[in-house]
């Protein structure tokens, strides 16, 4: 089960965390990050989901423009290793309304950062999940990924990599 754990893990780091620092990563970011990913040192997650279902415009959780960078308040949900990662990719709304493509922003976010809340829930295949929530989390303009209110241009072909889904069984 251990190895399971971090296979996993690794999943979730290197392909969906390293497939969204790719696409929309500053070169620092890539250049900083992208080395301690593949070598293992580093584990990313996604912190995506807020609700029942999956629905990534459903954005709820806010991104406010504060000094030299943003404030972050909201939750998600079933975050895969958000016990465990070192830093998050927290998609957050800085402009529009929920349901809104436009106005969804990617931010790097330390999981030790003030205001962050981790609440692990314990799974029966002891994958590891976690509900976080975000209260007056300051992040600074370096932490966005891509550009501000267009995360979805990042985000989507990270989730829906094409040829993914058209194969035939």
């Amino acid at each position: 089960v251990g190895d399971e754990a971090l296979l996993l893990a690794r999943h979730a780091t290197v392909w969906v965390g390293g497939t969204i620092l790719n696409l929309g990563g500053s070169d620092a970011q890539k250049s900083e990050l992208l080395p301690a990913v593949a070598g293992g040192e580093l584990l990313l997650t996604l912190a995506l989901e807020e609700g029942h279902r999956h629905d990534p415009y459903g954005i709820a959780t806010a991104a406010k423009a504060s000094g030299d960078g943003f404030e972050i308040d909201g939750a998600k949900t079933f975050v895969q290793d958000g016990n465990s990662a070192d830093k998050l990719i927290v998609v957050a709304r800085t402009s529009g309304k929920a349901g809104d493509r436009d106005g969804i922003t990617l931010l790097l976010v330390d999981r030790d950062a003030a205001g962050v809340t981790v609440n692990r829930i314990k799974m029966a295949d002891s994958r590891n999940v976690a509900n976080i929530e975000f209260k007056g989390v300051k992040v600074g303009k370096d932490a966005v990924i891509g550009a501000v209110d267009k995360g979805a241009d990042v985000l989507d072909p990270a989730l829906l990599r094409p040829g993914r889904f058209d194969r035939q069984v």
